[in-house]
């Protein structure tokens, strides 16, 4: 069986991807067929370049016209054509800075999957944290934990349906006391750390998850759910975060009864 072939979307960085160009499948039952980055530079172009992974930088902001829907349309176009000449069978996205539009999306629809940085399955009428500032957002709201989601990128920002958590880091003591003594601007710059700790340590294994769990065939999108091996995900890396063990929140946090989750 040919590997699967995977393109990659970032902007300044590709974080995790060290770990990735280290997994014991690349090459066997998946490939990184290209990187392509929405700036001028890239961060990791040397280790791309040692891996002879091709690069392709695609400047968003050089564009005339840059915010206009229709620019960032023909925009997406384009990197769609880019990555059907390379067969691309999937595209995640990767520390990109920038919402992918309709074109993309219907010429790899349920096949654009994207990191965030904090856990979608918390909600009210809405995910609370699908934002920009995720992880800040959810510190100041007292979540004692945050997790990073896998989801299938849809018109609906942040909204697609869930396919991974990464394991639970817990908030420091230092943080915890800040936040109960109302320290907004520690918590400010603790917030950019504990993003910084999560995306270096878990979004590479993440990664290697996500593929493994594409190259097995055995995730399928149906509406606003990803079935993994017949049980609706997400599925969860590390321990069972604390819903699983509370049957009233469970399904208010969008938190599937199965409540799959996996190791490491």
């Amino acid at each position: 069986m040919e590997p699967l072939r995977i393109g990659i979307l970032t902007s300044r960085h590709v974080p995790g991807l060290r770990q990735l160009l280290e997994d014991p499948n690349r090459n066997v039952t998946w490939e990184l067929t290209i990187v392509v980055g929405s700036e001028p530079s890239l961060a990791d172009l040397p280790l791309l370049e040692e891996a002879n992974i091709p690069i392709e930088l695609r400047p968003i902001r050089q564009l005339s016209g840059f915010r206009n829907l229709k620019t960032r349309e023909t925009y997406d176009d384009d990197t769609g054509e880019l990555l059907a000449r390379g067969k691309v069978d999937y595209v995640l996205l990767v520390g990109y800075d920038y919402i992918v539009t309709e074109p993309l999306l219907a010429r790899y629809r349920d096949r654009v999957l994207a990191i965030h940085d904090a856990d979608l399955t918390q909600r009210e009428n809405d995910r609370l944290y699908a934002g920009t500032h995720a992880v800040r957002d959810a510190i100041l709201a007292g979540e004692p934990e945050i997790r990073s989601s896998v989801y299938v990128v849809t018109r609906d920002v942040g909204r697609g349906p869930l396919l991974l958590l990464s394991a639970p880091y817990r908030l420091a003591l230092m943080a915890l006391d800040a936040r109960e003594r109302g320290a907004v601007d520690f918590l400010d710059g603790y917030a950019a750390l504990h993003r910084e700790w999560m995306v270096s340590s878990a979004w590479g294994p993440m990664l290697r998850r996500t593929l493994e769990m594409l190259v097995a065939g055995s995730m399928k999108t149906v509406g606003d759910v990803v079935w993994v091996d017949g049980a609706p995900g997400p599925c969860r890396m590390g321990e069972a975060p604390r819903d699983c063990f509370e049957p009233e929140t469970m399904v208010a946090r969008g938190i599937p009864r199965s409540c799959p989750f996996i190791g490491g």
